[in-house]
């Protein structure tokens, strides 16, 4: 479990739990998001909605992690090897190293109309610890970009996007990124975590999205969102509740 402290607004106290267990001890705070709970607390609490994602046992061999990659999918790792790409994980205390993903994914929201990553979030996960960046790069220029929640047990992927250089054409920018979830997966392993987590499974079936990360293996697990508050925001809830 993990605790990111987001800051102050409007008065009140604000912060995020991550991989929070049942019986998990919360500091108190104005307004307290659970992300991805694994169990719900019986009391004072709001907006609960399940969510499902699909994660690899990393305590595996990796030999049985390639072997439950689809056919497929191993043919375009091997494909993307060959292009001469390379893996590493930004340094996170390297403002560049940041800046270059901020940037980056500012311009790709923009490119896609998709909801954006606020520098407030983005920081607080910075400082709290909990956050880390992975690329694949062409003599030194990026390609895609990989940003993961942690908890040093469970690796959790919050973005994953290409960048918008034109070295490599849409179908071999595709393979790189295949290859980049499989270099993760194999430096998360080294790292210690136990659980490579694809950051959630869509409700729709015959879901593109849902079909890649199942292509790579693992299995489905539940875990929950919903909010906890103290003081006034608790009424206020309480209220809208019964309204």
């Amino acid at each position: 479990m993990v605790i990111v402290k987001t800051g102050k607004r409007f008065g009140l106290t604000t912060q995020e739990v991550w991989f929070a267990e049942a019986d998990a001890q919360i500091p108190a705070s104005n307004r307290t998001i659970f992300y991805q709970a694994h169990a719900v607390p019986k009391s004072n609490v709001y907006q609960i909605e399940e969510f499902h994602t699909l994660a690899i046992d990393l305590h595996q061999p990796e030999e049985t992690l390639h072997a439950n990659i689809n056919r497929t999918f191993k043919s375009h790792i091997r494909k993307a090897e060959k292009l001469s790409i390379t893996h590493r994980a930004l340094d996170m205390n390297n403002s560049k190293d940041t800046l270059s993903y901020q940037q980056s994914f500012a311009e790709f929201v923009k490119r896609k109309e998709i909801i954006p990553l606020p520098d407030w979030r983005l920081q607080a996960l910075v400082q709290a610890g909990v956050l880390i960046i992975t690329v694949i790069e062409k003599d030194g220029v990026p390609i895609t970009f990989h940003a993961y929640v942690h908890d040093k047990i469970r690796v959790r992927l919050l973005t994953s996007h290409n960048t918008s250089q034109t070295i490599f054409n849409e179908n071999e920018t595709g393979l790189c990124n295949k290859f980049h979830h499989w270099s993760d997966i194999l430096y998360f392993k080294a790292a210690g975590f136990r659980w490579y987590d694809f950051g959630g499974l869509s409700k729709e079936e015959d879901n593109g999205r849902d079909y890649f990360k199942k292509s790579f293996g693992g299995e489905r697990q539940v875990f929950y969102h919903f909010i906890t508050c103290t003081g006034l925001l608790k009424l206020w809830f309480a209220v809208r509740r019964l309204l």
